[in-house]
């Protein structure tokens, strides 16, 4: 047998479903103020193009409200790159919020158009300077500092809500702190490589990161990776970036597998040569 909840909203709460607004409301900061997840959606121009919906942790560590009409995302490192590729072809975003908790049933709607700016870019420590400061404080979780690969600046043009009323009643437990546990472990240098395996190109081939290599030191870009503007530290399209890397050219790296079987066939060789002059046999090997 399945029990459900039931609830009862109050009048004030009711008043507030179903409205729509040019900016960031109180009412709408207040419900964003206390979700720990979020999500974000973007598509490709193309109508064939996959559309993409992103689950966000870290709530209160992630995103920051700037303004009434502006925020900002601290995108950190991971497998895809679709929400930045995409951001990077058209600008159009959209970030979803559900009240999950036992207060009033609620979901915020933000719609905006972004801009990426990269880390190694020229606008990129401005912006984790004065959205994210608490990123970069002792008492943060290294994580943060270590694995943001980009923050991405929306201008919302329009905030809508809704009722909530099918959203479930859930208990918040604690963060998962894997992805900063990871990009610690994998270091600076570590994320520069992954990043050039798996950050290069969306799904459908649209231009993902361009500054990779920067990354890894302190150099920056002319501007930000929002514009397909040239940059003297940075390559001037996705294209140009990707012709850098071996797989480019549908070339794969030599891996540490055939490395390590080449070794073991020349060891094995040269135990052949020296069993065979240390037993006085006449061994004759092929030359090919």
């Amino acid at each position: 047998v399945r029990s459900y909840a039931t609830q009862s909203v109050t009048g004030a709460a009711r008043t507030k479903m179903g409205k729509t607004w040019d900016h960031i409301s109180p009412y709408a900061r207040q419900v964003i103020a206390k979700q720990r997840v979020f999500f974000i959606a973007t598509a490709p121009l193309s109508s064939s193009g996959r559309v993409n919906v992103s689950p966000k942790g870290h709530g209160p560590e992630t995103f920051n409200i700037i303004d009434d009409h502006r925020v900002a995302f601290l995108d950190l490192s991971g497998s895809g790159i679709e929400t930045v590729a995409h951001v990077k072809e058209n600008g159009r975003i959209t970030f979803m919020f559900c009240n999950f908790d036992d207060g009033p049933p609620c979901i915020i709607r933000l719609w905006g158009r972004a801009v990426v700016h990269e880390r190694a870019s020229a606008e990129f420590d401005r912006w984790l300077a004065e959205t994210f400061p608490a990123a970069t404080t002792p008492t943060a979780h290294p994580g943060f500092s270590v694995g943001v690969r980009s923050i991405i600046i929306a201008d919302i043009f329009e905030v809508a809500s809704a009722c909530g009323y099918a959203v479930p009643i859930m208990e918040y437990k604690q963060d998962r702190d894997s992805l900063l546990a990871w990009s610690v472990n994998c270091g600076s240098n570590g994320l520069v490589e992954y990043k050039q395996k798996k950050n290069i190109q969306s799904l459908d081939g649209l231009t993902g990161l361009e500054l990779i290599a920067d990354n890894a030191d302190s150099s920056k870009g002319d501007s930000s990776s929002g514009s397909h503007e040239n940059r003297t530290n940075g390559p001037a399209s996705g294209t140009a970036a990707a012709a850098k890397l071996p797989h480019a050219w549908g070339l794969k790296p030599r891996g540490p597998r055939i490395d390590t079987i080449a070794w073991l066939a020349a060891g094995m060789a040269v135990g052949v040569v020296v069993g065979c002059w240390l037993s006085k046999q006449h061994c004759k090997l092929p030359l090919t």
